[in-house]
C-alpha cells in the first residue's frame, strides 16, 4: 500500500506544475530525464500492481514493439513540439510513457535472450540515429527549442546510446560465456591418457 501511494505521488509530481514545465523547458530534460523516468515508473508499476502477464512469446514481442514505437514517436520533432505546446497532448505523452514502461515489464520476461538483445540493439540504433540528426542539424527541427538546446540534447542522446550499447554488448557477452561454461556439451572431452 505504501509503495502504491509513493508511486502515485512520484507520478503526480512528475507530470504536474512546477516540475512538468521545468522539464519541458529544456529538450535534454524532456527527452533524457522526464521520458525515461515515466517509462521507469511504468515498469515499476508491474511489481506494485498485479498486471496480467502474457505467456505467449508473440504477444510479449508485441508489447516490446509498442514500447519501442511509443519512444520513437515522442522523439520526433513534431511530436516533441506538440507535447510542449498543447497541454492535453503532453498528458497523453505522459500516459503513453507509463504504458510503454508497463509493456516492457510484461513483454521482456517472455522473450528469449537473443530477442531481447536484438530489440535492445535496434532501439539503441534508433536512439543514436536521432541523436546524430539533432546534433548535426544546422537549423532547429523543433520550433519550441533553440538550436543550441537541440544540439546539446542530440549529443547527450548519442553519448548515452553508446554507453548503453557497450553495457548491453558486455552483458550479453558475459551471459553467453556463463551459458557456455555451464553447458556440459561445451566442455572439452578428456584427452586419452589423462
Amino acid at each position: 500500500m505504501i509503495l502504491r501511494i509513493g508511486w502515485g505521488i512520484v507520478v503526480a509530481v512528475t507530470v504536474s506544475p512546477p516540475v512538468d514545465p521545468f522539464l519541458d523547458a529544456s529538450m535534454s530534460r524532456h527527452m533524457l530525464l522526464q521520458m525515461p523516468l515515466l517509462v521507469g515508473l511504468g515498469y515499476a508499476a508491474a511489481s506494485i500492481w498485479p498486471i496480467p502477464r502474457c505467456r505467449l512469446a508473440p504477444l510479449g514481442l508485441s508489447c516490446i514493439f509498442f514500447a519501442m514505437g511509443s519512444l520513437l514517436f515522442w522523439m520526433l520533432p513534431r511530436s516533441l513540439d506538440t507535447a510542449v505546446t498543447v497541454a492535453w497532448v503532453d498528458q497523453i505523452m505522459h500516459a503513453n510513457m507509463l504504458l510503454a514502461g508497463g509493456s516492457l515489464a510484461i513483454g521482456l520476461p517472455r522473450l528469449s535472450f537473443h530477442t531481447k538483445m536484438a530489440c535492445g540493439v535496434y532501439s539503441l540504433a534508433m536512439t543514436m540515429t536521432a541523436g546524430v540528426v539533432y546534433t548535426v542539424a544546422s537549423v532547429p527541427v523543433c520550433s519550441t527549442y533553440s538550436l543550441q538546446q537541440q544540439n546539446d540534447a542530440g549529443a547527450l542522446l548519442f553519448r548515452i546510446g553508446i554507453v548503453i550499447f557497450v553495457a548491453l554488448v558486455g552483458r550479453g557477452a558475459f551471459l553467453l560465456r556463463s551459458y557456455g561454461d555451464s553447458d556440459p556439451n561445451s566442455r572439452a572431452a578428456p584427452q586419452p591418457g589423462n
